[in-house]
Order: C-alpha cells, then structure tokens, then sequence
C-alpha cells in the first residue's frame, strides 16, 4: 500500500508541475509577444496593421515554432522537421533525428490550403500553407553512417521541399486560429 501512495503521490507532482508550467505560459505570454515583437522590429522598421499585428500575436502564442520574425515581404520562423530511415530491409532498425530548419515564406502569393496532423491522425496538428517557401537546414546528418545519411536526406528532402509545407500548432490550440492568422498575413 505504501509504494501505492508514493506512485500516487509522484502523480499529484507531476500534475501540479505541468499546471504551473501552463500557468506561467498564459502569463508570461504577453512578454514572448513583446520581445519577439520587438527582434522583429530590428528587422523591419515598419508599422502593422491591428489585424496584422494581432495575426503575429496568434502565431508567436500557438506556432510549435521558433524565431518567428514578419516583415512586409516574408514570415520567417524556425522548427524541427524530424525525419526517420530505416524502414527498409538493409536497417536492423530506424533512426530518427529532427533538425532545426530555418522558413522563409514569402507573403505575398501565401495560401493556406486546410488543416491536419502530422503524421496523419495522431501526430502534431499543423497548418498547411503553399507558397513561395525556402528553407535552409541547420547543420547535416554526418554523425550517421553513409547508407543511413542518404536515406536522411533522402526523406527531409522529399518532405520538405517545392511549395508546400506545414505550421506546426501547439497541441491544445485551435488550428483555425492559426489558419485564419497565415491568411490575415498573406498578400494576394
């Protein structure tokens, strides 16, 4: 019964841990908003519209991103892109690494084309967007061995490449928020 009460115990922990940690995020919230706010300004010098400006404040709160920087021009932001090799019969099993990478979406001619998950069904909601999109890897996969690069970069170039791409939502926030804030941002 002891260890029963201690498992218990641990539980109630953990649970109050994770509430404090959301409690500092809604509070704290408008500080990320105005630091990342003004990293922005460094960069742009320029004044946003209360739509835009409201639309940025969306993204900073519910993008699983990083960096996130809008100009008049492009929305700027970093995320891990995981990949995975291995599922072939020349792997006695599967590596998967998640390197950062940096996106750069030109707003003009952005669309958002829906919403989903990634992977399908239980995966990270996302936000799938098409436009002009570039995106530049931080470092390589040389820590692997030749057979298993290749398959890495095989796959984070077949998935991430071309026109389209996905924004990565928090999890408990709604995807249409975001939605909405990509095409409020967008210049078509």
């Amino acid at each position: 019964m002891q260890k029963v009460s201690i498992y218990l115990h641990s539980s109630w922990r953990a649970v109050l841990v994770i509430f404090i940690y959301l409690a500092s995020q809604l509070l704290f919230a408008d500080e990320s908003y105005k630091d990342a706010m003004s990293i922005c300004e460094e960069f742009s010098n320029q004044e946003f519209s209360m739509e835009e400006s409201e639309a940025i404040k969306v993204l900073i709160n519910g993008g699983n991103i990083s960096n996130l920087c809008v100009d008049a021009n492009f929305i700027n932001y970093t995320r891990e892109v995981c990949v995975t090799a291995g599922r072939n019969p020349n792997f006695n099993k599967r590596f998967t690494t998640c390197p950062l990478t940096d996106f750069s979406i030109a707003r003009k001619g952005l669309n958002v084309r829906g919403y989903g998950r990634e992977p399908r069904l239980t995966g990270t909601p996302v936000v799938r967007i098409e436009g002009n999109i570039s995106r530049e890897m931080h470092g390589t996969f040389d820590e692997y061995s030749i057979t298993v690069r290749r398959d890495l970069e095989r796959n984070f170039y077949r998935r991430e490449r071309g026109n389209r791409t996905n924004f990565p939502v928090l999890g408990n926030y709604p995807q249409s928020k975001i939605s909405n804030a990509l095409r409020a941002l967008s210049k078509n």
